[in-house]
C-alpha cells in the first residue's frame, strides 16, 4: 500500500513536471541542470507520541537518503520533500507557495514503523517459506 501510495505522489510529480517543461518550450540549461533539486525538511511534531521517530527519521538520515536517491533525476524545479504531524495517516503531493511539495506524515511512517517485523530475515528464508508445500490438516 505504501509502494503503491509513493509510486503515485511521484508519478504526479514528474507528470506535473513533465507538463510544465512543455507549456514552457524553452527551457534555461542551467536551470534545469542543478546538481540538487531536493530539498529536506524536518518539521518537529507536537505530539509526544510521535516524538520518537520523529527522532529516528532524523537519526538515520530517511530524508537524507531520499534526497540522494531522488537527487540522480533532473528535475526541471525544486521539489521539497518534508515530513510532518497530519492527525491522519497519509502522505502526499501537492504545489505549496508554487514549489512542487512531497508530505509524508509522521502518523503513516509511525504506522508502517510498527507494522514491520522485529527481527529480520534473509531473502532466501522468505522464497523458501513461501515456496514450501503447507500441511493439509
Amino acid at each position: 500500500m505504501l509502494a503503491l501510495r509513493t509510486a503515485r505522489v511521484l508519478f504526479r510529480f514528474i507528470t506535473d513536471a513533465h507538463n510544465q517543461v512543455a507549456d514552457n518550450a524553452y527551457t534555461s540549461v542551467t536551470k534545469s541542470h542543478r546538481p540538487n533539486q531536493i530539498v529536506i525538511q524536518y518539521a518537529a511534531p507536537n505530539n509526544p507520541d510521535l516524538q520518537e521517530i520523529y527522532g529516528r527519521l532524523q537519526d538515520r538520515h530517511f530524508l537524507e537518503r531520499i534526497q540522494y536517491i531522488l537527487s540522480a533525476l533532473r528535475l526541471p524545479e525544486e521539489l521539497i520533500v518534508k515530513t510532518k504531524e497530519c492527525g491522519v495517516v497519509n502522505a502526499w503531493y501537492t504545489r505549496e507557495e508554487s514549489k512542487p511539495t512531497v508530505t509524508i506524515c509522521y502518523e503513516l511512517l509511525k504506522t508502517v514503523s510498527q507494522s514491520m517485523p522485529k527481527q529480520t530475515t534473509s531473502a532466501a528464508d522468505v522464497i523458501f517459506e513461501s515456496a514450501a508445500p503447507r500441511a493439509k490438516g
